[in-house]
């Protein structure tokens, strides 16, 4: 990295950004380098074909190594104007030939980023209205569904950071039992873990949780 200065020092793109009283490039910072992980294909391990539909390239990086489908959406920044009509429309076209499928929407995150609170707001009512409610409109024609909703990790308004806290899931299928919580926000769960036997668990274990879940009607 260190030497990559003395590189672009003299670098014929920066001489000209120079004349032209531009800042210059004056260092090149590799982020993120490392090796593939190994990761057993997604199908080995849970017995269904599933499918990927994100707009940043670490959750497409993921879904790869996992031998995930990437469902291509055009219109999917991973900022506030991505495009949700389209990521619930290829989802719901995916699901053709496919048995689940994620996706995943980075603007409640990049709010929380940047502490706008506003926009995080709009980022959640966006999923809401376009995402979730057109999955509930839609699924039933498919046959037998379930669904899930839940972020990845808080990214607090306040702090601007990822933490650690647990986070909220919601889940529905019809004809499977459904808890008391009253509705779904951190307060909501926390008092409606306090009055049951419900343990948090690892993130590791929800898929498994949720697929299982999924099977209500068949135990």
């Amino acid at each position: 990295m260190y030497k990559t200065s003395k590189i672009l020092e003299k670098h014929p793109v920066n001489q000209k950004r120079l004349d032209k009283g531009k800042k210059l490039a004056n260092m090149i910072w590799l982020w993120g380098q490392g090796t593939k992980p190994q990761m057993p294909p997604f199908v080995d391990t849970y017995g269904i074909k599933g499918a990927t539909i994100t707009g940043v390239d670490l959750i497409k990086g993921i879904g790869t190594y996992l031998g995930l489908t990437n469902v291509h959406v055009p219109g999917a920044t991973g900022y506030y104007d991505t495009d949700y009509c389209g990521k619930v429309n290829f989802a719901l076209e995916a699901l053709q030939d496919h048995d689940l499928v994620f996706i995943h929407v980075e603007a409640p995150d990049e709010a929380g980023h940047a502490g706008d609170i506003q926009e995080k707001i709009l980022a959640i009512e966006r999923i809401d209205r376009r995402i979730l409610g057109k999955l509930l409109e839609e699924l039933p024609s498919l046959g037998d569904y379930a669904i899930a909703i839940l972020p990845d990790h808080p990214t607090p308004i306040d702090v601007r950071t990822h933490t650690s806290d647990p986070i909220p899931y919601a889940m529905y299928s019809p004809g499977c039992e459904s808890d008391k919580t009253e509705a779904y926000n951190e307060s909501s769960v926390e008092n409606s873990f306090k009055n049951s036997s419900k343990e948090l668990m690892e993130g590791y274990k929800f898929l498994k949780f949720f697929i299982d879940y999924s099977q209500c009607k068949k135990a």
